[in-house]
C-alpha cells in the first residue's frame, strides 16, 4: 500500500467522475494496538464498498428522477 503524499493530491482532486470515496483513519504506530489495524482497515473498506454501492444506486435513481421530470415538463 502506498502512503498518501502531497504530490498525490492534485491527481486525487482532479477525479470528478462518478462516485468517489476516500477512507482515512488513524493507525497505531506501536504495540500492543497496531495488530488490530488491518482488521479495522478491512472493516472500513467494507463500509466504503457499501457507501460506493449506495452512491451508485443514488446516481441511478437521480437519473431516473431527472428523466421523469423532463417527461412531465415536456408532456403536461
Amino acid at each position: 500500500m502506498n502512503l498518501l503524499t502531497k504530490d498525490m493530491m492534485p491527481e486525487l482532486l482532479s477525479v470528478n467522475e462518478g462516485t468517489c470515496i476516500s477512507l482515512y483513519m488513524p493507525t497505531h504506530p506501536t504495540q500492543p494496538d497496531n495488530p488490530q489495524d488491518p482488521i479495522l482497515i478491512k472493516n472500513e473498506k467494507a463500509n466504503g464498498d457499501a457507501l460506493y454501492l449506495l452512491g451508485k444506486d443514488l446516481e441511478k435513481r437521480s437519473g431516473e428522477i431527472s428523466l421523469a421530470q423532463d417527461a412531465t415538463t415536456t408532456n403536461p
